[in-house]
Formats: C-alpha cells, structure tokens, sequence
C-alpha cells in the first residue's frame, strides 16, 4: 500500500499547533521550521505507510528530523490517520483515550 489518503484527526491537529507555537516562542523561525519538518513526516508517512515500525496495538510510529517528536498512525485499507503528535517523553498511555 503507497500513496494513500492521509488524514490528521482534531486532536493531532491540535497537538501540531501547540507544539510549533511553542519552538516558535522558543526561538523566531523555529515553529516554522517544525511545520516544515512535520509536512515532510507526513508526507514519507502517505508515501509509505509501512515504512515505519508498530509501536503499540497496531499504531505506528514515524520520528520526526531535528525535533524529539513522533507521528503516530493507524494504517487500515482505506487511508492513513494520524491520531497524536506527542514529543518523545510524553506517556504513550495518552494513545488509548484517541
């Protein structure tokens, strides 16, 4: 399965914005920098969904260049979602409530 429909749910949405509001408090730029970063991840995610490794029941996990974050995914027949953006140390138990 390659080239298939992605879709980002509300919550990873979410989860984009905040992250890149907060580098770009960080530093000037920086957000931008991560939007670039999580375009280009979610791009290898629609191209080859089973490129990267099944973390936890059937969840996918993509890591982001440059930012300690992850991208993680369900892939079923009809299309790719992505249900949470989390930064590497947050608890994967917040997986089971998306």
């Amino acid at each position: 399965m390659s080239n298939v429909p992605l879709t980002v749910r509300i919550k990873a949405r979410q989860d984009i914005l905040r992250a890149a509001k907060w580098y770009e408090q960080r530093q000037p730029s920086l957000g931008t920098a991560f939007v670039d970063q999580m375009g280009a991840t979610l791009q290898s995610i629609e191209d080859n969904p089973s490129l990267y490794p099944m973390v936890y029941h059937g969840i996918r996990r993509a890591l982001l260049r440059r930012f300690p974050c992850a991208v993680f995914y369900i892939v079923r027949e009809t299309g790719v979602s992505v249900v949470a953006v989390l930064h590497c140390k947050q608890d994967r138990d917040r997986l089971e409530s998306r």
